[in-house]
């Protein structure tokens, strides 16, 4: 049985031997395409292997016994499959031919490539599942080659065989080993632009050193856009670079600074941008379709290091080829906030770890950070169905759940006031590390603990009404119902705040006071100092609100219970709130010490994620990337970041599938959360800078409100939110102020100006923009 091929003997009909990229590579090396010389351990070695070592009824056995719902699990499995794999020596005859082909590469270096038998089938993408290893050496080559068969066995492959249901289907893997290209240039290609879809035009993307700094968004490159006939230039873009992945000497890679006379320079030549369009087509005339390229320079010759059709152009399913997130084909519920990637890191743990680890619902969640402003994007239709699976649980608990998260609440604060008064700069780095992790680890924990929130709340907003009426309560009265009970039963902060500040006898007890609630003037962009005179006019501008503790004997318990469970979630969430603003007074002065230890400026390391920061792990040239524009892609096994072009990419296609055509939107739908029609200016308010634009009377437009916006919510005649439930806080103040309010629009902050003549039809859900700014001008000058 022929157990290894060299590259040149294979074509595209060895794949159920080769594997996708082994077979690619075979082909286009036929087709006099520049491939580096090499071989492909067939998938037959690997069957062998397992065979003669026993591990096929081992492995069989832990992956029946895994539930790929629960993360741990899958973990367990890849831990222990993994570790066999890698125990076992290669049979004696296979790695003797490995040798004598390996001799006859005639090189110190070679790049070890997994190439799962599936992968590029029009059943199941696997391209970037399985693993490489680049600058191999003759010491570490079988070692090599052993891991990438237990790449096989991941935890995100194991992931994607259930995922993608092929886990009753025979999945192999072979490896393919090719001189090692020492590219001083490298990057990949689209046949046909990506996002354009413009067939006449390729884009090439090149940065400095090896490819896997650009395949893995580590730096983003040049971008050139070339037409193919005539075959011309249309468009450059140099990005700075400013370090590579480069050979060590030793085998293996590393990083390395790149000067800047180099890093800022065209990486490619107009004239090797040509010859590479040129290589380019051929492949795309030799398969016949467009093609996605890996491609690497080295000593001015272009080698191709991979090839795979790009099959769905044409169709919404093109762009994630570019785009890896599903936008149109997925109901994405839009939240918006103000906020630096450092400071909203832990919000996403619940929907994309949480839900996924414990109920098997993996909900991922993107983030859209644009210069000041970012969009948080769920997947609504799972979190409903997390809501579905929890509800009877949250039911039968009730209050026992509140009690249980207010144990966590009262560890995190008792950490965070410790934290406020500690001198950090009196403490070891172990010291001051251990602080990093504890203060993000104890929010957390609190944070995790009350992960039905949002889910129930959109959950309410979308069914509690159409739940109470199937019980027999009309729909007025079940209107009434649910505007009782989506009020806290306690006070919120920044009430307590006035409460304790109204009962302070002497300066000191105003200074505990101060000190108590030094949050209440925070926001997610940073702290910001509550002053004295700031409580004198929290207690002269704040309306009084009672405190409802409801309950109704005549109710059925069936709907009881699902009101006792609506006023728990509008009480929760307004403690978390207090809560979300004490952890970014904490993360704060962790990151300004972390600044003066490291000498990083502040602003950069507010463009880290928490588990960068901690694990000491961040590029500071990407972070200053990320300042303009990242995505930030949290996924159940992964956390995804890009910034700079891709992130163009991803944004655009957001825009176009989520959002759509704003230009000439006049019209709102949302969820009315209080009742009323009225017509009045907007003022838009995206902070606290901006409260002087609301006058009396005036239609607050915001992504949310919060307790600090009551001052100018008095002021308004409406309140319209981007988001919200029907337990937030606008929706809360709207009913005991009696005034409109629509919220869960998504974009009205957006695309309403100040100044719009609005009219907001609450009872509908409806804002409509009846009259732009300047028409409204022109009335008023008449």
């Amino acid at each position: 049985m022929e157990l290894i091929r060299a590259i040149k003997k294979i074509t595209t009909k060895d794949t159920s031997i080769a594997g996708g990229k082994g077979a690619s590579l075979g082909e286009m090396t036929q087709a006099n395409i520049p491939v580096p010389d090499g071989f492909v351990i067939l998938s037959d070695a690997f069957e062998i292997f397992l065979e003669e070592t026993g591990l096929n009824t081992k492995i069989d056995s832990i992956l029946h016994s895994v539930n790929f719902r629960e993360i741990h699990s899958v973990e367990s499995a890849s831990k222990k499959i993994k570790s066999l794999i890698i125990s076992k020596d290669i049979p004696g005859d296979i790695e003797q031919d490995i040798k004598i082909f390996f001799k006859k590469l005639n090189t110190k270096f070679v790049a070890v490539r997994s190439s799962a038998t599936a992968e590029d089938s029009a059943s199941a993408a696997w391209a970037g599942q399985l693993e490489s290893y680049l600058n191999t050496t003759k010491n570490n080559l079988l070692e090599n080659i052993k891991k990438c068969w237990a790449s096989l066995f991941t935890p995100r492959a194991i992931f994607y065989r259930f995922e993608k249901r092929l886990h009753k289907q025979k999945i192999s893997v072979a490896v393919v080993v090719q001189k090692m290209i020492d590219s001083d240039i490298s990057g990949i290609a689209f046949s046909v632009h990506p996002v354009t879809q413009d067939k006449n035009q390729l884009i090439i993307e090149a940065g400095f050193g090896l490819g896997e700094a650009t395949v893995s968004g580590q730096i983003t490159p040049d971008s050139y856009v070339v037409v193919k006939k005539p075959l011309k230039i249309t468009n450059i873009k140099v990005n700075e670079q400013t370090r590579g992945i480069y050979r060590s000497k030793e085998g293996g890679n590393e990083w390395k600074e790149i000067l800047k006379a180099k890093g800022g320079s065209q990486a490619l030549s107009d004239n090797q941008i040509k010859r590479l369009s040129e290589i380019i087509l051929s492949i795309e005339k030799h398969y016949n379709f467009p093609c996605d390229v890996e491609w690497a320079l080295e000593k001015n010759k272009f080698y191709i290091m991979q090839s795979r059709p790009i099959t769905t152009l044409g169709n919404r399913k093109e762009h994630l080829e570019a785009n890896p997130i599903d936008f149109k084909n997925r109901k994405w519920a839009i939240y918006g906030t103000s906020a630096w990637p450092a400071y909203i890191t832990p919000f996403a743990i619940v929907p994309s770890k949480k839900f996924g680890k414990v109920y098997g619902i993996s909900n991922d969640v993107v983030a859209i950070w644009k210069g000041k402003s970012l969009d948080w994007l769920f997947d609504e239709t799972q979190l409903v169905e997390f809501a579905q699976i929890m509800l009877p649980k949250i039911i039968k608990n009730k209050w026992d759940l509140y009690d249980s998260w207010q144990a966590k609440v009262k560890r995190f604060d008792k950490l965070h006031y410790q934290l406020l008064h500690t001198n950090l700069s009196h403490i070891s780095n172990k010291e001051f590390h251990d602080w990093i992790e504890k203060y993000y680890e104890y929010f957390v924990e609190q944070y995790t603990a009350n992960d039905f929130i949002e889910p129930l709340s959109l959950y309410f907003q979308n069914h509690l009404q159409g739940l109470l009426s199937s019980e027999g309560i009309e729909n007025g009265k079940a209107k009434k119902l649910m505007d009782l009970y989506s009020n806290p039963s306690k006070p919120n902060y920044i009430q307590q705040c006035i409460e304790e500040y109204k009962k302070a006898k002497s300066e000191k007890d105003v200074t505990a006071v101060l000190k108590k609630f030094h949050y209440i003037n925070n926001d997610y962009t940073g702290s910001h100092t509550v002053t004295k005179r700031d409580l004198k006019k929290l207690v002269a501008r704040s309306p009084h609100f009672s405190v409802q503790i409801n309950s109704s004997k005549r109710l059925p318990s069936k709907i009881t219970n699902l009101l006792t469970v609506l006023q728990m979630t509008a009480t929760i969430q307004d403690i978390r709130k207090a809560e979300s603003l004490m952890w970014v007074s904490g993360a704060e002065k962790l990151l300004r010490e972390l600044s003066k230890r490291q000498n990083i400026p502040m602003k950069e390391l507010l463009l880290a994620t928490w588990n960068e920061i901690i694990d000491n792990k961040y590029d500071r040239s990407e972070l200053m990337r990320r300042r303009k524009h990242c995505i930030i892609y949290w996924q159940l096994n992964d956390t995804k970041i890009w910034s700079g072009h891709k992130a163009n990419q991803i944004t655009s296609d957001f825009k176009r599938s989520v959002i759509g055509d704003t230009k000439n939107m006049q019209e709102f739908k949302g969820v009315s959360a209080s009742g009323g029609k009225v017509k009045g200016r907007a003022a838009v308010v995206l902070d606290r800078n901006q409260f002087r634009k609301v006058k009396k009377g005036d239609i607050l437009i915001a992504v949310a409100t919060r307790p600090e916006y009551m001052p100018v919510m008095r002021l308004a005649a409406a309140f319209v939110t981007d988001e919200g439930g029907i337990t937030s806080h606008a929706a809360i103040v709207a009913r005991e102020m009696k005034k409109p309010c629509v919220i869960a629009t998504k974009m009205a902050s957006k695309i309403i100006k100040d100044g719009n003549l609005l009219e907001v039809d609450a009872d509908n859900g409806i804002v409509k923009i009846l009259k732009n700014k300047k028409e409204v001008s022109s009335e008023s000058d008449r």
